[in-house]
């Protein structure tokens, strides 16, 4: 039976390749960062989590426009365990939940009907979903600093950008850097 060229048939379930991506990442993470946890709580588990959340994120919003897993998987594995999402780690464990929900807010609007016709309507319900990861990483950051929440200081308030933190952008690691880790990916 001839398929049409608009909905490709998958070969392995989609769902059995997102669940087999989260599985290796989660074992990247047991790489990463089993050697550095003194004693196993929450708090910490949540660090190797956003990691894996991220990863996770990125390699079901890659699938929107790569056809192979393994583009997907190392798409999702640079942005979970490269030096933008690690470098959360340095501060509150809930920090880097903001960059690891990323992926999931932008998937709403990449994956929803994306075979539908072009008409105002559904340009316009896409700007809507579109505008979705704005309000929710605005949220993210707003909430935690209200008073019937926490207050929370997710990051360090004092905490700026140093000239010596650019020299990592180089690609030479060395002692100057302070705590911000800067990457290109």
């Amino acid at each position: 039976m001839p398929h049409s060229s608009r909905h490709p048939v998958p070969q392995v379930s989609f769902i059995v390749q997102l669940l087999f991506a989260a599985v290796i990442f989660g074992i990247l993470a047991l790489l990463l960062f089993l050697p550095t946890l003194k004693a196993f709580s929450l708090r910490q588990a949540l660090v190797p989590l956003n990691s894996i959340l991220a990863a996770v994120g990125c390699f079901l919003l890659s699938r929107r426009w790569l056809a192979s897993f393994d583009a997907s998987a190392i798409a999702g594995a640079v942005y979970g365990f490269g030096p933008f999402l690690l470098s959360f780690k340095l501060y509150h464990p809930l920090a880097g939940l903001g960059a690891a929900l990323v992926p999931w807010l932008f998937c709403p609007v990449a994956l929803w009907d994306q075979y539908a016709d072009r008409t105002l309507l559904h340009r316009i319900k896409r700007l809507i979903l579109l505008l979705l990861p704005f309000a929710g990483i605005i949220l993210f950051f707003w909430l935690p600093s209200q008073p019937w929440v926490g207050p929370y200081d997710l990051m360090p308030r004092t905490q700026q950008l140093q000239s010596t933190d650019l020299i990592s952008l180089l690609g030479f690691p060395g002692p100057w850097g302070k705590q911000i880790i800067l990457g290109l990916y």
